[in-house]
Parts: structure tokens; C-alpha cells; sequence
């Protein structure tokens, strides 16, 4: 008996790291909370506003090109929100990811008039102003690696020269498109 529980307990980390494994793509990557703009009362129009957007953004199925955009109210309750996915992410699993993003945010940021939400799939905003058309540049943080590597000048400039070319050309897509890859040979 207490051989069969020394089994148990020593593959259940095992277990418990193959189970994980299959959902990384859907760790939380960063988010933030736009203090800024303030904060709105719990229940009021903004709120349902937010809320309603946020579960229209999810919901709708008749989009399957991983963009998706919502408003909802006037002013001062209007909320815009913005929804993408990476261009290779299936439809079900977008909306599957912005679905989980908006709970997140909901529970996170739960009276903040703006907030953002990165996941490896998809990343999840909204905000009580206009964010349509508007480029969000304050991206820097989300991506930084914590630890410095020994990595040369040359590589960072060739990543960073690729990486401008495939967001210029993600955003000159029209609004079914914000996706780009590059063929490496």
C-alpha cells in the first residue's frame, strides 16, 4: 500500500506539468490596468456597457478572421473594444481566448475605464476612448525578456529590421486582415 501511494505521489507532478503543458498558450502574458483615466462606480452605465461589449466580442460567430471590434453606449458611458488573434489561431479558439481574456479583465480590472490583456493567442482591449484606428506603441514591457543575454548587435538589428516590415504589413491589411508572415529560406 504505501508502495502503490509513493507511485501516486511520484508521478502526480509529472501529470500535473503534462496537463499545463497543453494549455500554455493560454497563460496570462501581462495586462494592465489603466489607472489614468480613473475608475467607474460597480453597476453603472459604463460598467454594463464594458460588460455587454465584452461579451459581444466573444460571441460573435459570424467573424472567423481573428479581428474583431465593438462599441457600445455615447458618451461619457461609450466603450470600444478591440479583439485579435494570431493569424494561424482556428476561429474557436480565438473567440475561446478573448472569452477568457474578458473574464480575466473583468475580474482583474474590475472599475477601470481602460485595459489590456496579452495572451500568446489573442490580446483583448478596451477603453472609454477612441481606440479605433489608434496605435497602441507602449508594447515594450510585454515582450521584454527579464534576463539580458550575450546576444550580438547584428542579430538585434536584423530582428528588429524584421519586425518592423511584418507590422508594416499587418498594418496595411484591410480590417480582416492584421496578420503577416515572411517565407525564411
Amino acid at each position: 500500500m504505501l508502495s502503490s501511494l509513493w507511485l501516486l505521489f511520484s508521478f502526480l507532478p509529472m501529470f500535473i506539468t503534462l496537463i499545463s503543458g497543453a494549455n500554455d498558450q493560454l497563460i496570462p502574458r501581462n495586462h494592465v490596468c489603466n489607472q489614468i483615466l480613473g475608475n467607474f462606480s460597480e453597476g453603472s452605465d459604463y460598467g454594463n456597457n464594458r460588460k455587454t461589449v465584452l461579451e459581444q466580442i466573444y460571441s460573435d460567430t459570424e467573424i472567423d478572421y481573428g479581428f474583431y471590434n465593438v462599441s457600445l453606449g455615447d458618451n461619457p458611458y461609450q466603450v470600444n473594444a478591440i479583439g485579435i488573434c494570431r493569424g494561424d489561431v482556428e476561429p474557436e479558439d480565438c473567440r475561446s481566448c478573448l472569452k477568457i481574456s474578458a473574464a480575466f479583465l473583468l475580474e482583474r480590472c474590475p472599475q477601470s475605464y481602460e485595459a489590456i490583456q496579452y495572451y500568446d493567442l489573442c490580446t483583448l482591449r478596451y477603453s472609454n476612448k477612441s481606440i479605433f484606428g489608434v496605435k497602441e506603441t507602449d508594447t515594450s514591457d510585454y515582450y521584454n525578456i527579464a534576463t539580458k543575454t550575450a546576444v550580438d548587435d547584428a542579430f538585434n538589428q536584423t530582428l528588429n529590421d524584421l519586425l518592423d516590415g511584418l507590422k508594416s504589413t499587418a498594418a496595411e491589411g484591410d480590417s480582416r486582415k492584421k496578420f503577416a508572415e515572411i517565407m525564411l529560406q
